[in-house]
């Protein structure tokens, strides 16, 4: 690593930083990340290829600040932060966890922000039904509301009107089951 850079990204493991590092692939793995930023900044955390990996296979970034999981193999995550060295917040990881109650196993549904889109996407490779969908902001303000939704596997909601922030997504099924899963929004005036 060198110590020059002002800003810089590594896997944090067994005390040490590692520019690259191989583990044995385990879904349930998560693997640290250490940042260090010299000043304030913002930080994009994407994957723009993959190699002999399952295609079909997720990844995340996990942030322990909010303790949200952020697809970043089909979209990306950006969030600011001060400067400093983080070697606790950010994890890769391959199994997102939500925040729901009520989440069944038979539940699939994932949520996702296209921050360059500005559009909040859920999919829902299992069909399941739902009766409503609802954001809110972290008042508990709610600020994007549908009815009545059609039954599909991939759901696209626009949050260009939305600041930039952390929300809570909240799907209810026909059967009553609630997805809650918290999802943050980077809309960024460019």
């Amino acid at each position: 690593m060198d110590e020059a850079l002002p800003a810089d990204i590594s896997f944090w493991l067994d005390n040490n930083r590692y520019v690259i590092q191989g583990v044995n692939f385990d879904p349930s793995k998560k693997i640290p990340l250490a940042v260090h930023a010299d000043k304030a900044c913002t930080l994009k955390f994407y994957i723009p290829e993959t190699i002999d990996f399952d295609a079909s296979q997720k990844v995340y970034l996990l942030d322990e600040f909010d303790s949200s999981y952020n697809d970043i193999k089909s979209g990306s995550y950006q969030v600011s932060v001060a400067a400093g060295i983080y070697i606790d917040r950010f994890k890769i990881a391959f199994d997102s966890q939500t925040l729901g109650t009520e989440v069944g196993s038979k539940s699939s549904l994932t949520l996702y922000q296209e921050n360059k889109s500005r559009t909040l996407k859920a999919l829902n490779p299992n069909l399941l039904k739902f009766r409503s969908f609802n954001l809110y902001d972290m008042t508990g303000k709610t600020v994007l509301t549908k009815k009545e939704l059609p039954q599909k596997q991939v759901y696209s909601f626009s949050t260009a009107g939305l600041s930039s922030g952390v929300y809570i997504a909240v799907f209810l099924t026909d059967e009553n089951e609630k997805i809650t899963q918290k999802i943050i929004i980077f809309n960024s005036g460019g």
